[in-house]
């Protein structure tokens, strides 16, 4: 533990006055010396002051340096012994630094300025401070055969990586931020140690020639797991396996990705978790092909593949042969073979204008949904607020998994042809693999082809982007004054001549567009005598349509897509599918919803979605056509037949109103997620009336017209719970229960909890539960019993929920029937009496489960609420 305690006063003395925290010192966040200074940190120190800078460029004293050395070492208990005099006239016995110096003079770590003197309080200079640093590592004797000082330790300092990052000049003082430097990198570098005696006495690196590997922080009381390999890592627990040591704690915040797969050397305090660690391996990032040796696109190469090597392909193990990625990370041994490695296929690019909270939006107003993405940049975890304008992201939707991958190149387009372009002496297609090559053009994202390429050509130079094979998948460049993009539509009416005069007469243009909006054009008579009489002809109402527009959204031209290819019986399309027909399905792809209406419907009902949101609409495509205008691409794919999803909201019911009693339609508000919301039910529905629902938890199911097809009365539902603590740190409560004890619940970010112990429901926070109070606690799906959408409180502390409007004994059996009103004979105190239980009362057993069906048998005991002013039944709660 002293030896710990000495790292932390060396860096305290040298960067000033610390407190335990792990974020960088506002003054030297984004400079050269923040990821040093956050390294320090890791070890349980605070670089900077106490007015939280860190002032780099303040200066340290030789005497000060010295000191640094010696703890550094793990000589502090030395140091206070040696306290006295010194061999340095200009050094009393009386000095602060005086043991300090005399360690350091004795171990060969300073040997003062040559005519007797230390000089203690003169700032310390750049290659002083370097010297120091090699002595302490041990490699004094490789610097003094390389020419001494100070050129032989500046050299062997460069050689070692001690200088990396390090800016300094021979002959002027060392900044506090080149000391921070040092000291990280000094880390991270293996201690040169002495072997053989006598004249076979010789000093080589530890690690090598069958010595073992020490580092400065082996001295220094940290537990130490040497070259193990991280074989899983657990952001969730913040955690990671090492192969042989097993599962070390990691501090929060720590970068998963960075170490997955290699081996390490790790430093770990007594209660085993990483204080800091170096890494052993160095990774390739590269596309590669699958086979019994695995090849690396970019080199064109083929490596074997070591025994028992993990190989990883959108987070599954697979064999090599089967190891095809369009990125992986990949590790290799000392013989050059791959011992793991973990890669990813792509399913798109996606260009970055901005970021908001956890989505990006590209130029063209596209969006790209991040939440619980891992983002990778340089084998770092980036996160979405690392993404910056321009970047070029590739991303895996199912792993959620994407990379940002800036590898450009600046040129000329030189030649154009059909399918492809050349760039730089190569021929590029402009499908690049799973996606088409996109181009960007300021505000506007679109994807290349022959005319845009050639646009491009001749407005001369132009910045490409590259995936991981090495293939073009953005351009960036301008189009010249005319710039168009397109967009595929479907016709709402017969494109016809409006017009008094010949002059004036123009055609109409109406079309439903692939954002589901719809847009209407006036095209020319000229452009319709340009392209022939069948131009028109072809403009009918449902028409699939390619429309050119300009860079200010005018009509430039418009192209029927004709001869589509149908879907058979056997060729329903999954929302989870990547091909259909032969034809690869792109996020960009267009899905008009006709779902059987046919084509005397009004197009504009139709509903209209992108591929990449198709999963929030529907399961699957059973009928219908799919339209490619080129290279095998899906661009248009007509839904005739499909499984459309129904929506589900958890609520609180606040009103309940009927609209038309004949239609037997009813208007629910409702609280959902603390919004409130107000829908109509369709016709007919049942189990709706304000005394069933106000004030009640329900699940209700929506149709795709936004109506309410059904409604569940408190589902989800724990009653009667008594609160036992509440945390608002972590948004959890803790309530009694009678078989596991105490229950933990955790509250979803949009949770509400409302109280119910007034004459109305209202909202209240989670602060506000006390200890015993009752409350209800309603999850968030069936497929939880741990997180939570609402919480209700229905009885204050030291008192009990509000009773039933009356308890009794059923008299005669019961058959729970929901299409008639029907009468049930109760013995209510010692009075018989005859109700009507309506056919839209809510019976429940005990548990709180919806009865539908069967029977209450006679003696059975239930509690039940009457329509005020009346003996009607509304509500029964079977409780035996």
């Amino acid at each position: 533990m002293k030896k710990v305690l000495s790292l932390v006063l060396v860096l305290t003395l040298v960067l000033g006055s610390f407190s335990f925290a792990f974020a960088a010192p506002s003054d030297v966040v984004g400079t050269e010396y923040e990821e040093a200074v956050e390294r320090l940190g890791q070890l349980g120190v605070l670089e900077g002051y106490t007015d939280g800078t860190f002032k780099p460029n303040n200066t340290i004293t030789r005497a000060e340096f010295a000191a640094v050395v010696v703890r550094v070492k793990g000589l502090e208990a030395a140091a206070q012994a040696a306290k006295g005099a010194t061999a340095f006239s200009d050094v009393p016995a009386g000095n602060w630094a005086a043991g300090y110096i005399n360690i350091a003079s004795k171990m060969g770590f300073v040997k003062g300025m040559g005519d007797g003197t230390f000089a203690p309080s003169a700032p310390v200079t750049y290659e002083q401070a370097v010297t120091m640093v090699i002595r302490a590592l041990g490699y004094d004797p490789a610097a003094e055969a390389r020419g001494g000082y100070p050129y032989g330790y500046l050299i062997v300092a460069n050689e070692n990586g001690l200088l990396d990052a390090v800016k300094g000049t021979q002959g002027l003082p060392a900044p506090r931020g080149l000391v921070a430097q040092l000291v990280d990198n000094a880390l991270e570098i293996p201690l040169m140690v002495q072997v053989g005696f006598g004249t076979q006495t010789k000093w080589v690196v530890s690690g090598t020639e069958d010595t073992k590997e020490v580092y400065l922080l082996d001295d220094l009381g940290f537990d130490k797991v040497a070259r193990e390999r991280v074989v899983s890592i657990n952001s969730d627990k913040n955690e990671i396996r090492f192969e042989k040591y097993g599962k070390a704690k990691v501090a929060e915040g720590f970068d998963f990705e960075e170490v997955y797969g290699l081996r390490l050397n790790a430093w770990l305090d007594g209660k085993g978790k990483v204080v800091i660690y170096t890494k052993a391996d160095t990774p390739k990032y590269e596309a590669t092909k699958g086979g019994e040796k695995i090849t690396i696109v970019s080199e064109n190469k083929k490596y074997a593949v070591a025994d028992k090597a993990t190989l990883l392909l959108n987070d599954k193990e697979v064999e090599a042969s089967k190891f095809t990625a369009d990125y992986a990370r990949i590790v290799f041994n000392s013989d050059d073979e791959i011992v793991w490695a973990r890669g990813y296929t792509w399913d798109d690019t996606f260009v970055v204008k901005e970021t908001e909270k956890e989505v990006a939006y590209s130029f063209d107003k596209d969006k790209l949904e991040l939440k619980n993405y891992t983002i990778v940049k340089e084998g770092k975890d980036l996160g979405i607020e690392g993404l910056e304008e321009g970047d070029v992201l590739f991303f895996n939707k199912t792993a959620k998994f994407a990379v940002v991958h800036n590898d450009s190149k600046v040129g000329e387009i030189e030649k154009v042809y059909t399918e492809s372009f050349k760039f730089d002496g190569d021929d590029y297609d402009y499908n690049a693999g799973n996606y088409d090559v996109k181009f960007v053009d300021e505000d506007v994202v679109g994807i290349v082809d022959k005319d845009v390429a050639a646009a491009m050509k001749d407005e001369g130079e132009v910045e490409v982007f590259f995936d991981f094979a090495g293939t073009i998948v953005v351009i960036k460049g301008e189009r010249g004054e005319t710039k168009t993009n397109y967009f595929f539509g479907m016709l709402t009416a017969n494109s016809q001549v409006e017009g008094t005069s010949a002059s004036r007469q123009y055609y109409t243009f109406d079309l439903l567009n692939n954002e589901g909006k719809i847009k209407k054009y006036d095209v020319s008579t000229s452009y319709v005598t340009k392209y022939g009489a069948s131009w028109a002809a072809d403009m009918v109402k449902g028409r699939v349509v390619k429309v050119t527009v300009d860079e200010d959204g005018d009509f430039v031209k418009a192209e029927a897509l004709k001869n589509p290819v149908t879907l058979g019986s056997n060729d329903t399309i999954k929302v989870e599918a990547t091909h259909a027909k032969g034809y690869q399905i792109q996020d960009s792809t267009v899905v008009f919803i006709t779902d059987g209406r046919g084509s005397g419907t009004v197009v504009s009902d139709y509903d209209v979605v992108k591929w990449t949101d198709a999963a929030k609409k529907f399961s699957v495509i059973k009928a219908g056509e799919i339209y490619s205008t080129s290279r095998g691409r899906v661009d248009v794919i007509i839904a005739d037949s499909a499984d459309i999803h129904e929506e589900y909201h958890l609520g609180l019911v606040t009103d309940v109103k009927k609209v038309r009693s004949s239609d037997d339609i009813w208007e629910v508000t409702i609280m959902i997620a603390g919004e409130e919301k107000v829908y109509e039910t369709v016709k007919g529905i049942t189990g709706v009336s304000s005394t069933l629902l106000e004030g009640r938890i329900v699940e209700i199911t929506l149709t795709d017209a936004g109506k309410i097809s059904y409604v569940e009365v408190e589902p989800y539902k724990e009653a009667g719970k008594k609160v036992v603590r509440v945390s608002t740190s972590s948004n959890e409560l803790t309530v009694a229960d009678a078989v596991y004890s105490d229950l933990t619940y955790e509250l979803i970010p949009e949770a509400v909890v409302y109280d119910a112990t007034g004459s109305s429901v209202k909202k209240i926070n989670l602060r506000d539960l006390s200890k015993n109070d009752t409350v209800n606690v309603f999850m968030m799906d069936d497929e939880t019993d741990t997180f939570v959408k609402y919480v209700v409180r229905t009885a204050l502390a030291g008192t009990t929920p509000d009773t039933p409007k009356g308890q009794a004994t059923v008299r005669t059996a019961f058959a729970i029937d929901s299409s008639n009103d029907k009468n049930i004979y109760l013995t209510v105190g010692n009075n018989l009496k005859v109700y009507t239980v309506l056919k839209t009362a809510l019976i429940e057993d005990a548990d709180g489960n919806v009865m539908t069906t069967g029977n209450i048998a006679k003696d059975k005991v239930i509690n039940f609420v009457l329509v005020e002013g009346t003996d009607n039944i509304a509500y029964i709660q079977v409780l035996n």
